[in-house]
C-alpha cells in the first residue's frame, strides 16, 4: 500500500472517530474550544512528511518492525492530502536525522531532543506549543500493516497532546469587554472592603434600641441559632453559609438576600437528607414493573438519577423507581408527605416547609433582583433552624453512625 493510499484511508477513519468524541449541538454551537477543534477536524487531512528509521531491534526490543516511521504532520497545510517521503535514515545516524528535522521541523533545542530520542527510541512524539503547525509522531511499528492501531494512536495523540493547541487558531470567542468598551472593576484595598455598607446605617436593633447596628450585633443575632448534632454535616455547611452571609451583610447589604437564599437551600437539603436517613443503610431499588431490582447502600437523589440514566436502556426511570417497595420520593410534595406520614414533621410544619421551598424557588429563579432587609434574613435563618432541628430530633445517633 502506498503512503498516499494509506493516509487517504486513515484520515477518513480518524475524522469519523474524532467527530464522535468531540460533540457539539445540532446548530454546531458549543464551548469555543470544542467548536475550534471541530473546525480543525473538518479541515483534515493535513500534509504529512515521512522519515523512516532503520532500527536495530536487538538494541531496541520494544520496536515491532525493522523500519519505523517518524511522521511530521504539517497543520499549516490542510484540506488537501500531500505526502512527502523524506527517505530512510539509520537510527544511529543522528547527524542526518538532525539535518532532516532542522529543515522540516522548527523546534528549539532540536539537537538535544534528537540525542534523547535516539538514545532509546521510546518518545512517541513532540511538538512546540508556540509553533503548533508541526507535530512529530513516532510509531514503534509500520502502520501500513496495522491501520486500525494507527488510527487509535493518532486519535489518542490528538486528544491528549496537540489537538487543542493546534485548534486555538480557529477559536472565535467574542470579547464583549472590547466590543462594548467595558472597564474592569476597581480594585479596592482591604481596609476599604471592610467598611460598613452605607445602607445599613439606617437600621437599628430589632428590640427598638435606637443605636445603629454593629457587626457585633449581627454576630450576636445568629450566635445562638444552632443545629443539633444529628443534623448531617452537608446540611450544616449550607446553613453555616447562611449565618456567615448574614453577618457579612454589614459590609455588603445585598448579602442579606443571599443569606435568606442559603437558609432555604439548607432547608431543602435537610428535607432530602432526612428522607434518605429514614431509608436506612441499605435499600432495594425496583423498576416500575417490578422486574428489575438492585441493592444500594445509602442513597440520595443524584445516585438514583445517575444509576437510572446509566441503565435507561434496561428500563430504569428515576421518576418511576421504587425504594423498598415504595415509590421513590422524588418531588418535593412527595418528600414532605413522607415526612408527615412518618411523624417526622406535622402538617403545620409541612406548610412552613412548603413556604420556605417556595422562597427558595423565587430566589433561585429570579426575574427581578430583590433586596431583603436584615430582619427578613434573621427570621428566615431562625425559622429554618427550628424546622431542621425538629426533623432530626428523632434520629438515633448510634444508628446514624452505623
Amino acid at each position: 500500500m502506498s503512503w498516499e493510499d494509506f493516509f487517504g484511508t486513515a484520515f477518513t477513519e480518524i475524522k469519523k472517530q474524532l467527530n464522535e468524541h468531540y460533540r457539539v449541538e445540532d446548530d454546531d454551537s458549543g464551548p469555543p474550544d470544542i467548536v475550534a477543534v471541530k473546525e480543525l477536524i473538518g479541515r483534515l487531512p493535513c500534509a504529512v512528511k515521512i522519515v523512516m528509521l532503520k532500527t536495530d531491534r536487538k538494541k531496541f526490543p520494544h520496536l515491532e518492525d525493522d523500519n519505523c516511521p517518524l511522521f511530521i504532520y504539517d497543520f499549516s497545510r490542510l484540506t488537501k492530502l500531500i505526502v512527502d517521503y523524506l527517505g530512510l535514515v539509520d537510527a544511529d545516524d543522528r547527524e542526518k536525522l538532525k539535518d532532516i528535522l532542522t529543515e522540516h521541523f522548527p523546534l528549539e533545542n532540536l539537537e538535544a531532543i534528537v540525542e534523547d530520542f535516539c538514545e532509546d527510541l521510546r518518545v512517541i512524539g513532540f511538538y512546540e506549543p508556540e509553533l503548533p503547525d508541526a507535530v512529530i509522531h513516532f510509531l514503534f511499528y509500520d502502520p501500513r500493516k496495522e491501520l486500525d492501531k494507527f488510527v487509535r494512536d493518532f486519535v489518542l495523540h490528538f486528544e491528549t497532546f496537540f489537538g487543542g493547541t493546534v485548534a486555538k487558531r480557529y477559536e472565535e470567542a467574542i470579547d464583549y469587554n472590547s466590543v462594548f468598551d467595558l472597564k474592569p472593576d476597581t480594585i479596592h484595598p482591604a481596609q476599604e472592603l471592610l467598611e460598613q455598607d452605607q445602607r445599613i446605617r439606617s437600621f437599628t436593633r430589632f428590640n427598638g434600641d435606637s443605636r445603629p447596628l454593629t457587626v457585633e450585633d449581627l454576630q450576636a443575632d445568629v450566635a445562638s441559632i444552632q443545629l443539633i448534632p444529628t443534623v448531617p454535616e452537608d446540611v450544616k455547611r449550607v446553613f453555616d453559609r447562611a449565618k456567615e452571609l448574614y453577618i457579612f451583610g454589614y459590609f455588603r447589604y445585598d448579602f442579606f438576600t443571599i443569606s435568606r437564599h442559603y437558609a432555604y437551600l439548607a432547608l431543602e437539603s435537610a428535607i432530602k437528607n432526612r428522607y434518605y436517613q429514614s431509608l436506612g443503610s441499605e435499600v432495594i431499588l425496583t423498576d416500575r414493573k417490578g422486574t428489575l431490582t438492585v441493592t444500594f447502600g445509602r442513597i440520595d437523589h443524584q445516585k438514583v438519577i445517575d444509576f437510572c440514566n446509566r441503565n435507561r436502556k434496561d428500563g430504569w426511570d428515576w421518576r418511576k423507581v421504587y425504594v423498598d417497595g415504595k415509590k421513590f420520593a422524588f418531588k418535593k410534595e412527595e418528600l414532605l408527605d413522607y415526612l408527615v406520614q412518618n411523624n417526622i414533621i406535622t402538617m403545620w410544619e409541612k406548610r412552613l416547609c412548603k413556604r420556605g421551598l417556595r422562597q427558595r424557588n423565587l430566589l433561585s429563579h429570579p426575574t427581578s433582583s430583590p433586596i431583603d432587609f436584615p430582619g427578613m434574613a434573621f427570621r428566615s435563618i431562625k425559622e429554618v433552624a427550628a424546622l431542621i432541628d425538629k426533623m432530626f430530633s428523632t434520629v438515633d445517633r448510634k444508628e446514624l453512625e452505623n
